[in-house]
């Protein structure tokens, strides 16, 4: 079926139809027509196509890691599909940039050379369609999939889809790791707001498009035409297939709702000061105890995403910080994830702990009580710890 998710929240996707083939004036069967993503689809989103602009293919693993603009599509590089294939200094660009750093700080690095309001949406429509074989669906050795790198006469980059093909059947985490670029924007607390917001406005916007309702009419329309089909050896798994996407359709709302919590459903309230609501599958829970403190370190909140932990939190001088949570089993303690940063001077911080795939898988079996351990240790002074508690409710349903 079309994915027309991307159209629909205003990012620049290819048109979609279907076509009834036939061959020496045989029926060979319905096929979906899907519009090329070259010099004209492009002029008509951005208009004239001219140097110095490019659309680059990414596929098969590519990703903007350095050395990437000088490898080979079929080693981890990017095919030139549009713009001069001698001068690759825009993509250069990128990837210098999205290099340059991590943390705090990387959207204002990235920012100059990559629209990321535009790249968190398409981020959030795949997370939220679950295309696991785009850029931000999942980390895996072919993966990034499926996407283009579009630059403007300016060299500031879009990323526009591909291939959604795999859609409307896997339940990926909305934080799940998966593209350099879409890591690296989790891990800074601007990009990771950035994301949160588009993901909040890709919810609403999808809820309006009664996805469910598209999928039934869409079948009633194609279905004479499946049953002209001679070489169509099992239809009962075309209406399977219908139920599993209305079905994946009327669940990814209250999934997306209850991964972004209270505070992002609260539009002009500010930050939640209140008890939050309870979490939903997989959503980690705070165990209300009160913000922890030491003379040079504040934590602001400790909170809630459902494959790690994302804590705000004050320094009051230059040091390095270190965050370790551990669970405990009749074995002894173990951990289920760390994480550090550093600051050169006195500033508000963002950690983001990954739960490592053991305690995930554990996740898919019971709820953990995590103790997380986090130590600020001064240039000058000795180290100061806070510990917390957090309770991840178990997962209904794996990646």
């Amino acid at each position: 079926m079309p994915t027309p998710p991307n159209r629909g929240v205003g990012l620049p996707a290819s048109r979609t139809g279907y076509a009834f083939v036939r061959l020496n004036g045989q029926p060979y069967g319905l096929y979906l027509n899907i519009e090329d993503m070259d010099d004209v689809a492009l002029e008509r989103w951005f208009g004239k196509f001219e140097d110095p602009q490019h659309l680059y293919e990414g596929e098969s693993g590519a990703d903007v890691k350095p050395g990437a603009e000088a490898l080979p599509p079929d080693e981890g590089g990017f095919e030139v599909d549009e713009g001069d294939e001698a001068n690759l200094a825009d993509l250069k660009a990128l990837i210098a940039a999205v290099n340059s750093t991590e943390g705090e700080g990387w959207s204002a690095a990235v920012g100059p050379v990559a629209d990321l309001t535009e790249m968190t949406r398409i981020w959030a429509v795949e997370k939220y369609i679950g295309h696991w074989d785009g850029y931000a669906g999942q980390a895996g050795q072919f993966q990034p999939n499926n996407y283009f790198l579009y630059s403007d006469p300016a060299g500031v980059f879009q990323m526009l889809p591909w291939g959604a093909d795999e859609t409307f059947e896997r339940h990926l985490a909305f934080d799940g790791s998966a593209g350099l670029m879409f890591d690296k924007c989790l891990a800074d607390l601007a990009c990771l707001a950035l994301y949160r917001q588009e993901l909040a406005a890709v919810g609403k916007a999808i809820a309006a498009l009664d996805l469910g309702s598209l999928a039934n009419q869409t079948a009633a329309v194609i279905r004479p035409w499946e049953e002209a089909d001679p070489r169509l050896e099992h239809p009962d798994l075309v209406e399977d297939a219908v139920t599993e996407t209305t079905d994946f359709i009327a669940e990814r709302q209250g999934e997306l709702a209850a991964w972004l919590g209270p505070e992002d459903e609260e539009e002009d309230e500010g930050p939640v000061a209140s008890a939050p609501s309870p979490p939903g599958p997989g959503q980690a829970e705070d165990k209300g105890e009160p913000a922890g403190s030491a003379p040079g370190l504040h934590i602001e909140r400790m909170g809630a995403l459902p494959h790690a932990i994302l804590t705000h939190l004050d320094l009051a001088a230059a040091g390095s910080i270190q965050q370790v949570a551990r669970f405990r089993t009749s074995a002894g303690s173990l951990e289920a994830c760390s994480t550090q940063a550093s600051a050169s001077e006195a500033k508000s911080i963002t950690l983001h702990c990954q739960l490592d795939e053991r305690v995930r898988r554990r996740l898919q079996r019971r709820w953990l009580r995590l103790e997380v351990s986090t130590t600020f240790t001064p240039s000058q002074g000795d180290p100061e710890s806070v510990t917390r508690h957090v309770l991840f409710r178990r997962a209904t349903r794996p990646d």
